[in-house]
């Protein structure tokens, strides 16, 4: 898959601003040290985690993984909607529905992120 050079700027931009303010992980050899606590979210997993070797991901690595899943995430969620427009278009009863349970959870206004939790 092609992916346009100009995109590449934002998983640069938020590695650099994580390593930042993030400490990177190393082994500890000084038993009066305990381990750090196993990474919260997929990114500090991504930044801690070693090959059978202990060596970490270089930079590059870690924008690529970064925008492989940036890529997947936001091609599933399209065929997704897609899929659900396509289907809805086929079963006008259902389409109706779901456009009465907007009209009813909405009141008319537009949906904003809040709806989404």
């Amino acid at each position: 898959m092609y992916i346009p050079k100009h995109h590449v700027h934002v998983p640069d931009a938020l590695l650099s601003h994580y390593k930042h303010t993030h400490t990177l992980h190393t082994p500890h050899t000084n038993a009066s040290f305990p381990p750090p606590p196993p990474p919260q979210d997929l990114l500090s997993a991504l930044l801690t985690s070693v090959d059978d070797t202990g060596v970490g991901m270089s930079d590059i690595a870690l924008r690529d993984e970064l925008m492989t899943l940036l890529v997947a995430g936001q091609e599933t969620s399209a065929i997704l909607l897609g899929w659900t427009a396509a289907l809805l278009a086929h079963h006008p009863v259902t389409q109706q529905r779901v456009v009465g349970e907007l009209q009813r959870v909405l009141g008319g206004r537009l949906p904003t992120l809040d709806d989404m939790r």
